[in-house]
């Protein structure tokens, strides 16, 4: 086997650490009788040759010797190397990739296509399970494919492998292949004798190709489904006989300490999500679903239904004040873990938690005071709760009270802000009720005054800094403490939010123009913009960071198309920043945006901002706000905001957008139309 490995150059190949020589070791290490070894070579491999999902050369170049493996009868660990070879191939990608190296990967994986059908009838188990999603990479000429893979649902046995298949039908017919057959044998598995989590499998590939095929009563059907299969529990894994140093193992074992002796179906805690997804725009039947499984007696099935609620909330539009109580309720479940859930869920959802609000507030009133230690399993239990991810942290309850403004959450954050165990985002808590949170602004100066200051993992004091920003003019009293702070980028923008009433602080901000620091420079523009409103003070400062870094050339940009037409002499420094390099966008993104507001010139900005937008929804998130502001003129990008709509919601379980944005394209759209 893999003959020629040892003459590929490796160490003039890169990955994410470097030269790639150690390749040749890992694909060995793959396939070694020994376990623990063969995890070894698959973290190397995930964690260098294909880093957090990136491709390089030496990933390209690794994959014919990848597919030797998986070709080979008998070998062991073939199942996770397909589950390399489809992310290395960006099986979950319709079109191939534009980059370069992703779109030679994607190919080089598609090549195999004959091995990859052939392994739909390997003996191990593992093997067919895998290859069903490693067969999407092929993109071209798929009917084949479709066809054996349909052939195959008509006689696998295992029902691992059974819905690996469906799963993978129903990625082709999305993508058009042999819709209408491929909806044909789901409704054919959905109507059948199989087990309830195949048929519920194929209900929710057809509701996504389908919809209209589902059965008449779907939510009765799928709650029936889905309380059969929580019934029927999923295969445990046998525990493994080895540990090994990798973030693999890592995982398995801290899964294996927080959820591995209580959960009994781990493996299905996306299930209610992902069928409630797959129902899309049908938000009453959603509702109901979600509604009915909230009740039942099986407390994993809650606990997932409780889970499913905060997408269904968040992305789309409704009436949620029901299902919110029912969360609320939920508060005080029988079982710990769904207790927990539903309050993480009523944090998640923001101001929409506000029918819970009294719940919250009774959950609050029976805690105890006394600071309690952060638990990774089953309830928290204190208001205050140490250690954590990061630092001390508060009980969900009060951050979701808090996120709807509910009043009824301040007394508890002003104890909290005098607790010596203070968590680290008190300020944001503050922050969130504004102006009704004045009244904490002289307790808010004295525990900066107490915090150190300067510490590089201690958050605490610009967070409060951060409150007295939001809470706006009325903090204006707090400016002694401000102006003895050192001139971050935090202090520099609480300024900024404060506005006109910061004025005391205009002269040291203008002693700060001159900063060796130019991004402090461009905060400090900012700053003295928001507070005096006069470009004569800060333009000059914009213009002599136009011609600096990259960073320092877009915070100019931003800054002048915050000022607007006062900027107008500066246009032609502006357009020459759209022929430097820029990579990412933000550059020729920021320039875009100040030529609209200086100027109104949309024959340059509106193709610019076109031809921006596939490169990052952190790009999009900028772009949409603008299009909101030029109306009708941003007609030609109406495509793509529909697009963008239906596509957030597609990937709603992956949280690739955020509510807030949604909302911003939906009203980019009716100003546009």
């Amino acid at each position: 086997m893999f003959a020629g490995l040892d003459d590929v150059d490796w160490a003039s190949l890169r990955h994410a650490y470097g030269p790639a020589v150690e390749v040749p070791e890992l694909v060995r290490g793959l396939v070694s009788d020994d376990p623990a070894e063969r995890e070894i070579a698959l973290d190397g491999m995930e964690g260098g040759v294909h880093h957090q999902g990136s491709v390089y050369d030496s990933t390209v170049a690794v994959i014919p010797f990848l597919l030797e493996t998986v070709g080979t009868a008998g070998l062991p660990g073939r199942g996770e190397i397909l589950k390399l070879l489809s992310n290395m191939g960006s099986a979950g990608l319709a079109a191939l990739p534009d980059d370069p190296l992703r779109r030679a990967a994607a190919v080089a994986v598609a090549q195999a296509r004959p091995v990859l059908l052939r392994l739909l009838a390997d003996p191990d188990r593992d093997v067919r399970v895998a290859v069903a999603r490693t067969l999407l990479v092929c993109r071209a000429d798929v009917a084949g494919v479709v066809t054996a893979m349909r052939a195959r649902l008509a006689v696998e046995t295992d029902a691992e492998a059974r819905l690996a298949v469906i799963s993978a039908l129903g990625v082709f017919g999305g993508r058009g292949e042999s819709r209408a057959d491929i909806a044909a044998d789901l409704v054919s598995v959905m109507a059948g004798p199989g087990q309830a989590r195949e048929r519920l499998a194929a209900l929710t590939e057809l509701a996504i190709l389908e919809p209209a095929r589902l059965p008449q009563d779907t939510v009765a059907t799928v709650t029936d489904l889905v309380v059969a299969t929580y019934a029927s529990g999923v295969p445990v894994p046998e525990p493994v006989d080895f540990t090994t140093n990798t973030l693999r193992g890592f995982i398995r074992k801290a899964e294996a300490e927080r959820e591995g002796p209580i959960r009994r179906t781990r493996d299905l805690d996306r299930l209610i999500a992902e069928v409630s997804a797959a129902l899309g725009a049908l938000v009453p039947e959603r509702t109901r679903l979600i509604r009915s499984l909230l009740t039942v007696d099986d407390w994993e099935c809650r606990y997932d239904a409780v889970h499913a609620a905060g997408p269904l909330i968040q992305y789309w539009p409704g009436d949620h004040r029901e299902l919110v109580e029912d969360l609320g309720a939920k508060l005080t479940d029988p079982h710990s873990w769904v207790r927990r859930k539903a309050a993480e869920t009523l944090q998640l959802i923001g101001e929409s938690a506000a029918p819970a609000a009294d719940c919250l507030v009774a959950v609050l009133d029976a805690l105890p005071r006394e600071p309690a230690e952060y638990v990774y399993t089953g309830e928290q239990r204190a208001v205050i709760l140490r250690g954590g991810y990061l630092a001390n942290s508060f009980h969900p309850a009060l951050v979701a009270l808090a996120n709807t403004r509910d009043e009824r959450a301040l007394p508890l954050i002003q104890w909290a802000l005098e607790h010596p165990e203070m968590p680290t985002s008190t300020g944001t808590l503050i922050g969130r009720f504004g102006t009704a949170a004045a009244h904490l602004v002289p307790l808010i100066r004295r525990r900066i005054r107490e915090l150190p200051t300067g510490q590089p993992f201690d958050g605490r004091q610009s967070d409060l800094v951060h409150a007295l920003g939001k809470i706006g003019p009325a903090a204006a009293t707090a400016m002694p403490e401000l102006l003895s702070l050192p001139p971050e980028h935090w202090l520099l923008r609480t300024l900024a939010e404060m506005g006109p009433a910061a004025v005391a602080a205009v002269p040291t901000l203008r002693s700060l123009l001159d900063h060796d620091d130019r991004s402090v420079v461009m905060e400090v523009a900012n700053a003295l913009w928001h507070i005096e409103g006069d470009p004569t003070q800060v333009l000059p400062a914009y213009a002599r960071c136009l011609d600096g870094d990259e960073n320092a050339a877009i915070s100019a940009a931003a800054g002048m198309a915050m000022v607007g037409p006062a900027a107008e002499p500066y246009l032609p420094q502006l357009r020459a920043l759209l022929d430097r390099p820029d990579d990412y966008g933000w550059l020729r993104l920021r320039v875009a945006t100040a030529l609209w507001r200086i100027a109104a010139d949309t024959e340059t900005t509106v193709p610019l901002m076109i031809a921006l937008w596939p490169i990052s929804i952190h790009l999009r998130h900028v772009i949409v706000d603008t299009l909101v502001e030029m109306g009708p003129a941003a007609r030609p990008a109406e495509a793509l905001l529909r697009a963008e709509l239906a596509t957030l919601r597609e990937h709603e379980l992956d949280f690739f957008g955020s509510p807030a944005y949604m909302r911003a394209c939906a009203s980019a759209l009716a100003a546009i139309a």
